[in-house]
This record gives C-alpha cells, structure tokens and sequence, in this order.
C-alpha cells in the first residue's frame, strides 16, 4: 500500500509532455489527434512533419518486448 500510495504522486513526464503537445497553440510542434489516430493505423513513419513531444512518445510505446508471444496472444480471443 505504500508503494502503491507513492506511485500516485509520481508523474509520467513522457505522458504529460505529449499532453502539453495537444494542448500547445497551432503550430509545428502541436500534437492533434488525427495524427495519434494516423500513428497508431499506420505508424509513426506515416505522420508528416510529426511534431517531436510524438516522435518520442511512439518511441517509447513502439518497441515490443521480447517476452511478448503473438501465438499465445492470437489463441486468446478464439
């Protein structure tokens, strides 16, 4: 429970930068989401022009673990 109650104080700076993204004036560097949206169907690689706070988020979310087993992933919905 102590963990658990300092892990509520602890911020997710990757999260909250990506949130200051979307919420930043139109410009270069603001994150909309159509561009997640586009990101998350075709890749990172398809958003033109993507604004970094982006860039660095799929960096961190894009990379699949090696523990991750696609077959046992795949048997669970049948």
């Amino acid at each position: 429970m102590d963990l658990l109650g300092r892990r509520m104080l602890e911020r997710d700076e990757p999260g909250a930068e990506l949130v200051r993204a979307m919420r930043a004036e139109r410009g270069s560097e603001r994150v909309t989401m159509a561009q997640i949206g586009q990101a998350l169907e075709e890749g990172i690689a398809a958003v033109a022009e993507s604004p970094s706070a982006l860039v660095r988020s799929f960096a961190l979310v894009d990379p699949v673990p090696d523990w991750v087993d696609f077959d046992l992933a795949e048997r669970g919905p049948r």
